[in-house]
């Protein structure tokens, strides 16, 4: 555990220059953090309920977790190299230049199941090192072949919840996915969300998970304001907003809370209300009196006029305002 904690002094300073945000305690005793590295836990509403027995609480769960999850980003692709210093490995049967790991706690192979385990099985963390390509161990010495990724875009923000049952339990992080949006020129929440649960063993005070997977470093806890679901649809009916026209004398009329009304020769023929498809390709859907799920598209054509069309482009609105 020395070996953890020597390496942590050198992950702080790496992190903060990530710009994720504030640093992560890695200390695995569930003892207050110095106030520089402390981060505030976020725990879903009305958590389970803690057996009498159970020597550990929600928040700390979730502390641990956050720690492991520094460390994994480490592993996955932050680690410290010495460039001067490489093997030649091989990675799904091509030759690549490994280089020596000298990151502090992970320079040998020991060093790094004992850091990686800190807050995670050992055996998962051995499996993971010995299939891990990425990875070469030469007399006991770490290489790698550096192949860092991004972190994953499409997170928006997550929730952490913990469920306890003696000295056993979950970790279970809700993700809720975002995309972007070119005609909005921005990131929404879309409404998908995954889950992922965490399995963990109660020891020496803290959690000790079953299995470990980097997931992002400081994802947002909270909504994005005026980003979510429900902006994302006021966002784009407000693309389709306004009076639409047809060769003939057909019109509709399109109001930003998603009513609309149709017209021949200015005569009310129906209305109903418009529904998003919540993507990025510019379809909608329209229910009203005598049909529904009746799919449109907003697009625009190869003159630059922006339309609305019907049955794959056979019917042609032209925005008239």
């Amino acid at each position: 555990m020395k070996k953890a904690i020597a390496m942590f002094l050198t992950l702080g300073m790496v992190l903060t220059l990530t710009a994720c945000g504030e640093a992560v305690s890695t200390e695995p005793e569930p003892d207050p953090v110095p106030a520089s590295t402390e981060v505030s836990a976020s725990v879903s509403e009305d958590p389970a309920p803690v057996d009498e027995g159970v020597t550990i609480d929600a928040d700390t769960v979730i502390e641990n977790f956050k720690n492991a999850q520094a460390f994994w980003f480490v592993a996955e692709g932050a680690i410290a190299t010495d460039y001067e210093d490489s093997i030649t490995g091989t990675i799904r049967g091509f030759e690549n230049e490994f280089y020596r790991v000298n990151e502090p706690g992970m320079s040998t192979y020991d060093d790094m199941v004992d850091t990686l385990s800190a807050y995670v099985d050992a055996s998962f963390v051995k499996d993971y090192i010995d299939n891990n390509e990425s990875y070469l161990n030469s007399d006991g010495n770490m290489y790698v072949c550096p192949a860092g990724r991004g972190d994953d875009l499409s997170l928006a923000w997550v929730e952490y919840s913990v469920d306890l049952n003696g000295e056993r339990g979950t970790l279970i992080l809700t993700i809720h996915r975002q995309d972007y949006f070119d005609s909005l020129q921005d990131w929404y929440e879309t409404g998908d969300i995954d889950e992922h649960e965490f399995p963990f063993t109660v020891s020496d005070g803290h959690a000790v998970f079953d299995k470990m997977e980097y997931i992002c470093m400081y994802p947002e806890e909270a909504p994005i304001e005026g980003h979510d679901p429900d902006s994302l649809d006021a966002a784009l009916i407000g693309l389709i907003a306004g009076t639409w026209t047809i060769e003939g004398g057909d019109s509709i009329v399109i109001e930003k809370d998603g009513s609309f009304s149709s017209y021949l020769d200015g005569e009310e023929r129906t209305d109903g209300f418009i529904f998003t498809s919540r993507s990025d390709d510019g379809t909608y859907m329209m229910n009203g009196e005598d049909f529904n799920n009746t799919i449109f598209k907003h697009e625009t054509l190869d003159d630059g006029t922006e339309a609305i069309t019907f049955d794959s482009g056979s019917i042609v609105y032209t925005r008239a305002d």
